[in-house]
């Protein structure tokens, strides 16, 4: 089951934090992001997908997936002087993978491309504790999160993937465009 949905700056300028930025106006955002990670913890779930675009650190312009899934054991990054990692839900990511391509979604699957800002400055501030595994969405389209298949929850996803069973589907493409 789907048990929230946030939107998140990503802005780098929220880690950085050159002298030129507006001071309150980066602290009211890192105040929402408290928020956000309180109503995590609240919902205790099972894995994190996050949807970020990539500044071409991770695809070039020579190969732009207009939606690539992380699939690997885990992800990692850099940005600045912050040196990153976060374990992948395996499950949930190869049910994102294998139903959306029986749907006939395009997509495509990594195990190898690094995470940057876009992913790291919200997963910073937001990361529930204790730490949730992750799927991350590489997104270079706007038309990928229009029919996004997705299983109902991590559990169900690990359960399925166990019994080898249909997972179901979760319209994320419409939950985040509400």
């Amino acid at each position: 089951m789907l048990v929230g949905a946030f939107a998140c700056a990503h802005t780098p300028q929220l880690l950085a934090r050159p002298e030129t930025e507006d001071r309150e106006l980066v602290l009211r955002v890192h105040a929402a992001f408290a928020r956000v990670k309180r109503r995590l913890e609240a919902l205790r779930p099972d894995a994190i997908a996050i949807v970020a675009g990539d500044h071409v650190e991770a695809f070039f312009l020579d190969a732009v997936p207009a939606l690539a899934v992380y699939v690997g054991t885990e992800c990692a990054g850099t940005f600045g002087r912050y040196r990153y990692r976060f374990p992948i839900h395996e499950p949930l990511a190869r049910s994102i993978v294998e139903q959306g391509v029986e749907r006939g979604f395009d997509l495509f699957y990594t195990q190898h491309a690094p995470l940057d800002y876009a992913f790291y400055v919200p997963l910073h501030s937001t990361m529930p504790e204790p730490p949730v595994p992750i799927v991350p969405l590489h997104e270079s389209s706007e038309e990928c999160g229009q029919q996004l298949p997705v299983a109902s929850s991590a559990r169900e996803a690990e359960a399925a993937d166990e019994a080898g069973v249909q997972r179901p589907f979760a319209d994320l493409g419409k939950l985040l465009k509400r």
